[in-house]
C-alpha cells in the first residue's frame, strides 16, 4: 500500500474530483465556503464570526456561509482555529464553468476491488482516517461503501478521495457532493410561469434551487 508522502507534491489533490469516472477540474469559489458544526451551539457561533455574512443550510449537516472575496479565508481560519473547532470546506465549482456549485459533505463513497482482503481493507482506512458508514448491496456484490471522513484524516474529503484513488486496491473513491444549480437565464417570457415543466419556481414537486446529487437537474436550471 502507498503513503501520503510518495503522492507528487506538485500535485494539488484539492484542485478536481473524480466524477463517474471523469476527471473534473475545480475552482474554488470566492465568496461562500461550508461548515459542519457538531451541535447548535458550533453553528450560533459561526454567525459572530467576522466576515459571515448569512449562514444557509444545504442539508441537514451542512450550511453554506456568504462571505465575501476579501473576507473568505479569514472567517474560514477563525472557524478552523482552536477556539470554534467547526469543520470548515471551500466551496467549489468546475474549472471555467458557472451555474453549478459542488458543497462538500463530510462522506466519501469507495468500491474497492473484488479481490481486495479485509484486512487490506482495514489498513487502509485506518490510514486515512476513515470510518464505514454502510456497505451499499448491489446484485453483483462489490465491495461499495459510504464512508467518512473524520479528524485523523487531517485532509479535507477531496483530497482524501484523491489519495484512495491512487490505492491499488481501490476501484473509484469519489467524495459524495451537494451539487447545487444555480440560475443562468429565465426567459422574459409573461407566459413562462405558467409552464410549470420549465419553471422550477412553480411546477409541482420541484423547487427554485434544487439540491441535486450526480448529474441531475430541473427546468431551466439547466439550461
Amino acid at each position: 500500500m502507498s503513503k501520503k508522502s510518495s503522492v507528487n507534491k506538485a500535485e494539488d489533490l484539492g484542485s478536481y474530483v473524480w466524477r463517474g469516472g471523469k476527471r473534473i477540474e475545480l475552482e474554488k469559489e470566492d465568496d461562500r465556503f461550508t461548515i459542519i458544526p457538531t451541535d447548535q451551539r458550533q453553528l450560533e457561533s459561526a454567525n459572530a464570526i467576522p466576515g459571515v455574512r448569512k449562514i444557509v443550510p444545504v442539508t441537514n449537516q451542512v450550511y453554506k456561509v456568504e462571505t465575501t472575496t476579501t473576507e473568505r479565508d479569514s472567517a474560514m481560519a477563525a472557524l478552523r482555529s482552536d477556539t470554534h473547532k467547526t469543520i470548515t470546506h471551500h466551496s467549489y465549482r468546475p474549472k471555467n464553468s458557472k451555474g453549478t456549485i459542488y458543497y462538500i459533505t463530510d462522506k466519501i463513497i469507495a468500491r474497492f476491488k473484488p479481490n481486495t482482503t479485509s484486512t487490506q481493507m482495514e489498513e487502509l482506512l485506518k490510514q486515512y482516517g476513515l470510518n464505514i458508514i454502510k456497505q451499499y448491496k448491489t446484485h453483483q456484490d462489490k465491495k461499495t461503501y459510504l464512508l467518512k471522513v473524520t479528524s485523523t484524516s487531517n485532509e479535507n474529503p477531496v483530497k482524501v478521495a484523491n489519495h484512495i484513488m491512487k490505492e491499488k486496491i481501490v476501484e473509484f473513491a469519489e467524495p459524495n457532493m451537494v451539487n447545487r444549480f444555480e440560475h443562468a437565464f429565465v426567459p422574459p417570457d409573461t407566459l413562462f410561469p405558467r409552464q410549470w415543466h420549465l419553471n422550477s419556481e412553480t411546477g409541482p414537486q420541484l423547487f427554485r434551487k434544487s439540491i441535486c446529487y450526480g448529474n441531475k437537474s430541473m427546468g431551466h436550471d439547466s439550461w
